[in-house]
């Protein structure tokens, strides 16, 4: 008996272990609305979106942000900083999102951000939301010298179209 309570013991260790282990965010990513994840990641943006931040590993980009209910300091985290954050997944506005934000824990700083993906404007899409792009030959129409906050502009970028819109903590 007493091997059989260690043997269920240790069945639930595994069990209750991999229930809580952090996942790849492209795994996380296919996962249903409200369950409840943790990955780890490299933060690529700052303060300068506002209080959310992304983050990205190896397979993928995902939004973090610190609603209501969130563990406290999540507006602290750096771009650069590898975190791991344990929250839930919703869809806001057609972004997918760990909200609330559980816990987190920035397991180490000054981080090398991933390489941005080359696309065009074109590819931009799901397969790469939250995570870091480039797009070549971009041209701003009727934007001026001088950028103004909280405008939409109309871009260009080898014969696709689009449009941008910059928030007023915007560094252009």
């Amino acid at each position: 008996k007493k091997t059989m309570r260690i043997l269920l013991l240790f069945i639930c260790l595994i069990i209750c272990t991999s229930t809580f282990a952090q996942s790849k965010i492209a795994d996380v990513r296919t996962m249903a609305e409200g369950e409840l994840v943790t990955v780890q990641g490299t933060v690529t943006s700052g303060a300068e979106l506002g209080t959310v931040r992304y983050l990205q590993d190896e397979t993928a980009g995902i939004a973090a942000f610190p609603g209501s209910g969130s563990a406290g300091g999540f507006g602290n985290v750096k771009m650069g900083d590898k975190i791991e954050v344990t929250g839930v997944l919703v869809d806001f506005n057609g972004l997918l999102e760990i909200s609330p934000i559980q816990s987190y824990e920035v397991l180490s700083i000054n981080n090398n951000l991933p390489e941005a993906e080359l696309v065009t404007l074109d590819q931009l899409g799901e397969e790469n939301e939250s995570e870091l792009v480039r797009v070549s030959n971009v041209i701003f129409e009727d934007a001026g010298f001088t950028f103004e906050s909280d405008v939409s502009y109309n871009i260009n970028a080898d014969g696709s179209s689009s449009s941008i819109y910059l928030r007023a903590s915007n560094p252009l």
